[in-house]
Order: C-alpha cells, then sequence, then structure tokens
C-alpha cells in the first residue's frame, strides 16, 4: 500500500480513507488504528506516505511510534510532530491534504477517473467558495446536516460570537439559541430539508459567550461542502439597526406628543385670549377686570415659548456653554437674596446652610443660575404658607471622584415614588402641581435636566411622597480642575 491512514479515532480514519478512495487512490490506501498492525505494516511493506490525524486522547504508545520513525514521510494533521515532514491544522479542507498526498504520492497526469475529475472540479469550486467564505463581511456557519453541530465558521462568525475558532468547531447550534426559540429553529430546518429552499429568519436571538444576547437575521441553505451535505447559516448582526429603529420610533413617538401637548398648552391661553377680547368688546366697564387676566394669558404663553426655545437650542446644540469656575456659595447667596420677596409674599421661609470654602464647579453661571432659579420656584409654589425651602451646598465623592453641589429641601407636597421617573418628562405635570393650584408649562426641570447632562452633572430627587415631608432635590456637577 502506497498510503497509510492512522488515527486512535477509527470513524474518522475511515473519513480520510474513503476520501482518499474517491480521489484517485483506489487500493492504494490502508487505514490502521493499533500500534502492533502500523508497526507490522511499516516493517513488511512500507509506505511512500503515512497521514496520522492527530487527538488529545491518542493513548501514549501511538504518539511514541511517530516520534521514533525516521524511515516513511509523516504527514500530521491536527498538530505538528517533531518528526512530520508536513502538517495540517484542524479544521482542515480536503482540498488541502488531497494536495499534500499529491506531494508524496503523484497521480497520474493522464489520470482520467471520472469520479476524480468531480471531486478535481468540486474541489476548485470549493477553493473558490472558501475564498469568498473568509472574506465575507457577515459571520457565516457551517453546520453539520445530523448533528446541527458547527464544523467550521468565518472570522466574522468569530468575532460576533466571541468564541474561538477551536471553541466554534463541535458546539450544537442548540447552545447559541435561547431554549424558547429551539422549536421554530427546528421548525424551519424542517422546511428547508422538505423544499430545499433558502429560508429567511428576519430577526433571531443568539447568545454569545460572555452570556450577551445578540439579535441577528440569518439566511440559510443545504449545500454540499467537503464531500457532505451541511447547513449554510449567513448571519448578520441587527442589533445595532433595530436599537436606532427603536430609537426612531421613539424619537417619532416623543414628537408626537410633544406636538399634542403643546397644542393642548396653547389651546387654553387663547381661548382666553380671545374670551376675554369678546368681553372686553361688550364689557367695557369691566376694563380691569379683562386687561389682568389678558396679561397673565400673555405672560403664559411668553414662558412657554421661551421655554420651547431654550430646548430647542439645548437639543440642537446652539446653546452654547462657555466653561468657568464657578463659586456655589455665591450663586446661592445672591439668588436667594432676589428670591426673598417671593418667598415672603407665599408665606415660605427661604434660607441658605453653606459648606464654608466649598471648592468651585466648571460650568456657566448663568445656566447653572437658571437651574438654580427652576429649582427654587418650584420648591416655594408647591410648599403651603408656613413651611420653609432650604438650599444647602455640599461636596460629596462618588466612585472615586469629587462632586460639589447644591440641594432644595422643601416642606411641601412631596412628590409620590411612582411619579419620580417621570418629572424630567416634557409638560409633565405631577398631583402636587393640581394640589397646589399652580400655573406652569412644565418644561422646568425637563430645561434643569439638560442643562445639568450638557454640563456633565446628574440631579437627584428623594421623597416619600407625604404631604409635609417635603422633597428634596440634589444637583450636582464635576469639581474644577484648572487643567479643564
Amino acid at each position: 500500500m502506497d498510503i497509510l491512514v492512522v488515527a486512535s479515532d477509527r470513524a474518522k480514519s475511515q473519513i480520510i480513507f474513503a476520501g482518499l478512495e474517491l480521489s484517485g487512490y483506489q487500493n492504494r490506501v490502508i487505514s490502521l488504528n493499533e500500534v502492533h498492525e502500523i508497526n507490522q505494516s511499516v516493517t513488511t511493506h512500507p509506505p511512500l506516505l503515512i497521514v496520522y490525524l492527530t487527538s488529545p486522547d491518542d493513548p501514549p504508545q501511538l504518539v511514541a511510534y511517530f516520534e521514533q520513525l525516521h524511515d516513511v514521510p509523516l504527514l500530521t494533521i491536527g498538530s505538528h510532530a517533531e518528526k512530520s515532514n508536513v502538517s495540517l491544522p484542524l479544521p482542515y479542507q480536503f482540498q488541502d491534504l488531497l494536495q499534500r498526498v499529491n506531494r508524496y504520492v503523484p497521480l497520474p497526469a493522464d489520470f482520467l477517473n471520472p469520479a476524480y475529475r468531480h471531486f478535481a472540479s468540486q474541489a476548485e469550486e470549493e477553493h473558490k467558495y472558501r475564498d469568498l467564505f473568509d472574506r465575507a463581511s457577515d459571520a457565516i456557519l457551517l453546520i453539520d446536516y445530523e448533528t446541527h453541530c458547527i464544523i467550521d465558521a468565518n472570522q466574522q462568525a468569530v468575532k460576533l460570537y466571541g468564541y474561538r475558532l477551536d471553541e466554534l468547531i463541535g458546539m450544537s447550534m442548540l447552545q447559541m439559541v435561547p431554549a424558547e426559540q429551539h422549536p421554530s429553529m427546528l421548525e424551519n430546518t424542517r422546511k428547508m430539508n422538505a423544499a430545499r429552499e433558502i429560508i429567511h429568519v428576519p430577526r433571531r436571538t443568539h447568545i454569545a459567550k460572555d452570556g450577551t444576547l445578540i439579535t441577528v437575521s440569518i439566511s440559510a441553505a443545504i449545500i454540499e461542502y467537503g464531500g457532505r451535505t451541511v447547513f449554510q447559516d449567513i448571519i448578520r448582526n441587527e442589533t445595532e439597526r433595530i436599537r436606532y429603529e427603536e430609537e426612531l420610533k421613539e424619537l417619532v413617538q416623543l414628537k408626537d406628543q410633544f406636538v399634542s401637548n403643546i397644542s393642548h398648552e396653547l389651546r387654553t391661553p387663547i381661548a382666553n385670549l380671545r374670551l376675554h377680547e369678546y368681553l372686553l368688546s361688550k364689557q367695557p366697564e369691566n376694563l380691569a377686570q379683562h386687561l389682568a387676566v389678558l396679561e397673565r394669558e400673555t405672560t403664559r404663553l411668553n414662558r412657554l415659548i421661551e421655554d420651547l426655545l431654550v430646548l430647542s437650542r439645548l437639543d440642537q446644540g446652539r446653546q452654547d456653554i462657555i466653561f468657568e469656575k464657578v463659586d456655589l456659595n455665591q450663586l446661592v447667596q445672591q439668588h436667594l437674596g432676589d428670591r426673598q420677596l417671593l418667598a415672603q409674599k407665599s408665606g415660605i421661609t427661604l434660607k441658605d446652610e453653606l459648606t464654608p470654602l466649598i471648592p468651585p464647579v466648571e460650568g456657566s453661571p448663568d445656566m447653572l443660575d437658571q437651574v438654580l432659579s427652576i429649582m427654587v420656584t418650584n420648591a416655594i409654589n408647591y410648599t403651603p404658607s408656613g413651611g420653609s425651602v432650604i438650599v444647602s451646598t455640599h461636596p460629596t465623592e462618588l466612585e472615586g471622584k469629587q462632586w460639589i453641589g447644591f440641594s432644595i429641601t422643601d416642606t411641601g407636597y412631596g412628590i409620590p415614588p411612582v411619579e419620580q421617573h417621570l418629572l424630567f418628562t416634557r409638560f409633565y405635570r405631577g398631583s402636587a402641581a393640581y394640589q397646589s393650584a399652580q400655573t406652569g408649562t412644565g418644561l422646568g426641570l425637563a430645561i434643569a435636566k439638560e442643562i445639568i447632562d450638557r454640563h456633565n452633572g446628574h440631579i437627584t430627587v428623594k421623597s416619600d411622597g407625604i404631604p409635609g415631608n417635603g422633597t428634596t432635590f440634589g444637583v450636582w456637577f464635576p469639581r474644577f480642575s484648572s487643567l479643564s
């Protein structure tokens, strides 16, 4: 015999044996698995080449035998033995094996075996396929038709799932799909078997090595590859696309909600303006009363438009922020001095509790003053007469970073926990607004949140929603750095 195929796994050696037989080496190949049989064959009929399919489970005596073999060329598959003349890595392509075998045991140039001609043509096509397989922009898995185990994968699949190639090969596809999707996956397999057509799965969840869930689309087909029937799954990561679509859908919903809200907010003052314009023409003797209403509604419309313009500039990045050193103690003292009359008029005690020599923060003084104005005005408006509002400054540390901020604590109606996640939604007005009968646009906290975000700060809310216990808002900014 010209070629001796050796593997401790008899089934694997038979696959190579059969492939070489069909490729033109009929009656020139023998497959053996036991060391004593191999030794006897090599001694009595030395082959032109030994093909050794290695395995981590190979018995030591088999490995030792090939370590001391000198007289016969050795082709190893799976690992490069010290004594081997040539080696192939796993996974290997059969056409690569055939090419290397032909170096040591050449086939006749005029060999015309139809089976070989078919295989040679198939090998050429598979070589072209392999080139496309490796260069594809999408992940591709080749899956065994019978066992549903992965037999090959390209680099995009390695990148997508986070496994090494040797980890992917041999994995069952059932390991990569959540259990609740197993029935639909197997149903698609049955359809593909019956129709022998490409199956498109627009959305399926796969599991990466780190446990991350990946949303993918799949085009699956049955192909012939390497002399066997396999499933070819072309897989595209749709996670980002779906996220963008969901974000776009959310933006459309927000736009629709915004149009609905702004229409509602404009309808009431405009209706009031038209009503009192009419009444003014009919009741000129009540001029002062109607003018007072017209002034209030005009002020409300002006405030609404100004708030919308501020939000629009922030959304579009047209609100320039020039960062500089800001002393929060000075900012709070100046602002509370300006608001004392408003607080006294409402029967509210307004005072500060400042931390001496508190470090400065980075920010725009005007914009931070706007945040403070929104928060203090809300606290005064939503605290009944006889209550108090305290504005304090203090530092804190979070995740190893020092933050400087202020907090506003009132003794007002409080904010129920179920409402707190909605506070910064545009046009949202909670139950406290109705309890206090205060007018407003519902845009103040949304504006404050946008400004705080653009200062890389954060805002906190604490309230149990019990009237009299009030609410504490905390606003935090990075400490000023001369290197900023």
